[in-house]
């Protein structure tokens, strides 16, 4: 390596065309043009539509062309191995970062080709542990080849606050966010209303009952017109419109639907304070590094949350944690807090952003793990 340039080698196993595949794939571009910014030449692999790819500075180049939609899902698994690795051959690569999902075979005799070409491995674990997303199969067969990871693997970089996962040295790191891609928030204040939302893919950690039983006990004596705004669709989203009919909760809880874009940027902008995930709990977690805690920052909108976020520390006054437990949220403690910001300092949103970008961006995030890995300051 000659000063901070840096040839990386990124490959993920997410199809670019797959609709389902969105964040994951937003977030995959987003490491790749951080370290491309941080070390001048980064070259994704992965497959679409039609085969397995390449992608270097939006370049596109077909490595293998699919023969038939009925066998791509076999060529997926046999040819993978086999492009990929003579590509990353010929690139000559000083870092091979590697996104996991599961351990099996073929994945194993991919990291074991990449392995010859005297490069350091780097596996990232963008969940951990992550057992529980996969099947019964899966998870057989990941805990008979799992072991067999630091055969082959330098170092991992997970989400995962530990020193090791399976014997490997593991790098801890949090979420970034695409910081450019998300927009200041022009906040339109309105005094005589207190308004929240809530933007997910509606899932029970989310823990939004927290705030409509939070409604129902403040309700009992309102000092102020409330609304709690539900953006977007999941699993409990029934349960949720169940238990505002039962509480008689219409005219303070409304539920958007999936939004994007500007007509959820509207949205946005009249809405006092964000909601983050309030149950995590229940998925036996006191620490997470969610996305949407990040979003909301750059956004420049206060938030809340329950647990810990690790780049969110006390001292950080523009977000409220509250406690990780399923007792109602307590509404007259956020309008406190929002009154204080809005009160006390009329530029938290530019200071909220300019956090954002200092610290939450996918360029800090990558410069955090590479320059852990290397030992170099990138420039």
């Amino acid at each position: 390596m000659k000063g901070n340039f840096m040839k990386i080698a990124y490959i993920s196993y997410s199809n670019i065309d797959e609709p389902t595949h969105l964040g994951i794939n937003k977030k995959i571009r987003a490491q790749v043009e951080a370290l491309n910014d941080l070390y001048g030449n980064t070259v994704l692999f992965t497959f679409n539509r039609e085969g397995l790819i390449s992608i270097e500075r939006h370049e596109i180049k077909l490595i293998h062309k699919f023969k038939s939609i009925f066998s791509k899902r076999i060529e997926q698994r046999l040819f993978f191995v086999k492009a990929i690795s003579r590509s990353i051959h010929a690139l000559k690569p000083d870092i091979v970062y590697v996104r996991f999902s599961a351990a099996e075979p073929m994945f194993i005799r991919l990291l074991k080709k990449l392995n010859r070409i005297r490069a350091t491995i780097v596996l990232e674990i963008p969940t951990y542990p992550y057992s529980q997303e996969l099947s019964f199969y899966k998870r057989s067969i990941d805990n008979i080849y799992a072991r067999k990871l630091k055969e082959y693997v330098d170092v991992i970089a997970s989400t995962a606050n530990k020193d090791c996962i399976f014997g490997i040295h593991n790098i801890f790191f949090t979420n970034g966010i695409d910081y450019e891609s998300i927009p200041i928030i022009d906040y339109k204040n309105n005094c005589e209303e207190f308004v929240l939302i809530g933007v997910a893919n509606l899932s029970t950690w989310h823990g939004f009952d927290r705030i409509i039983h939070g409604i129902n006990e403040y309700m009992k004596s309102p000092k102020r017109k409330i609304e709690f705004r539900i953006v977007g669709n999941g699993p409990v989203l029934d349960e949720l419109k169940l238990l505002v009919k039962d509480l008689e909760l219409s005219d303070q809880v409304r539920f958007y639907g999936p939004k994007s874009g500007e007509d959820l940027f509207s949205i946005y902008r009249t809405s006092t304070i964000a909601i983050g995930s309030l149950g995590i709990y229940r998925n036996n977690l006191s620490s997470v590094s969610t996305l949407k805690n990040r979003e909301y920052c750059a956004l420049g909108i206060p938030f809340i949350y329950s647990g810990i976020d690790p780049d969110f520390p006390d001292s950080f006054r523009y977000a409220l944690g509250i406690s990780n437990d399923d007792t109602p949220v307590d509404i007259e403690t956020l309008i406190e807090f929002s009154d204080s910001l809005i009160r006390g300092e009329e530029d938290f949103r530019t200071n909220m952003r300019q956090y954002a970008k200092d610290k939450l961006s996918w360029k800090r995030k990558m410069k955090d793990i590479f320059v852990r890995l290397t030992g170099e300051e990138a420039q």
